[in-house]
């Protein structure tokens, strides 16, 4: 076993844990692993399942990958070295940390949810969770067919207070993607956009109920008007029947002009205003 360096397989969840601590310890030195957990049946949509081990993902071949299917078990204990958590087809969870706050250490690098019918929020962000308060690399985050999604995040006081404190969960976010989640309205809150010096990419497509894609405060602190985005490549919204802005201020960009691209979208009537760090105004591609 001193040898072995990809591992494939399909566990239960109620009995994963005990296999989890015994065999995926870091000290292991597994290089990747695609584990399944829970029900799932294979619909040959997920790359993992159906790509040799070693080359799965070229630009990152020493993926750690989990995949929870349709379990119910909410005490999951995650190897401290995972890098990508893909939760598909469960009908069970409401919130990730429901099932994963047990966990007091995280390497995850990226988040994919897809067609979790009760899925409501991703994060709690409660000092008591150990999951999400833990994420600190995440990288990419991936949300679709979530039909009960309402907002990314719970919105109660101790999650404000910990979106604004340095190294959050989304200080290293670089590409964010919903697809087909129609119940929520308004995608990131004022609080949420403070963490996004490092996003890249925001791509939002075919969100029947999206009105607005950064929320305003009731304050009237001027700086809410300002969302700071200084990494910011591209904006993509398409097919948001629903959408009426998608910033009332101003979104303040690097110095290169980021390329938006938003279609299929008749209820906006008001172009993003964009601007770079050295005062040029950028409207980037707008069909």
């Amino acid at each position: 076993m001193n040898m072995l360096e990809c591992l494939g397989g399909s566990f239960d969840c109620k009995d994963h844990n005990q296999h989890m601590q015994k065999n995926l310890d870091t000290s292991f030195g597994l290089k990747t692993y695609h584990l399944t957990l829970g029900n799932y049946v294979d619909d040959g949509k997920i790359w993992w399942k159906r790509t040799n081990l070693k080359i799965s993902d070229p630009s990152e071949p020493e993926t750690k990958t989990i995949l929870f299917g349709d379990c119910d078990h909410f005490s999951c204990i995650l190897p401290e070295d995972l890098t990508y958590l893909c939760i598909e087809k469960n009908s069970h969870w409401v919130c990730l940390c429901d099932a994963l706050s047990y966990n007091t250490y995280s390497s995850l690098r990226r988040i994919g949810t897809s067609d979790c019918q009760q899925m409501e929020s991703l994060f709690c962000l409660s000092g008591s969770c150990s999951f999400c308060t833990k994420i600190h690399n995440l990288e990419v985050l991936e949300l679709s067919y979530l039909k009960s999604l309402t907002v990314v995040c719970k919105d109660v006081v101790n999650v404000r207070l910990s979106l604004t404190l340095a190294g959050g969960i989304f200080s290293n976010l670089k590409d964010f993607n919903i697809f087909c989640c129609h119940l929520i309205e308004k995608l990131f809150t004022p609080q949420l956009v403070q963490q996004f010096q490092n996003l890249e990419i925001i791509s939002v497509t075919l969100c029947a109920s999206m009105k607005e894609i950064f929320a305003v405060s009731n304050s009237d602190d001027n700086d809410q008007s300002i969302i700071s985005l200084p990494k910011l490549t591209r904006l993509c919204l398409r097919s948001l029947p629903q959408l009426k802005t998608v910033c009332e201020g101003i979104i303040l960009c690097g110095s290169s002009k980021p390329s938006l691209y938003i279609v299929s979208c008749p209820g906006l009537k008001r172009r993003p205003t964009v601007k770079l760090i050295d005062g040029e105004n950028s409207f980037g591609i707008f069909p």
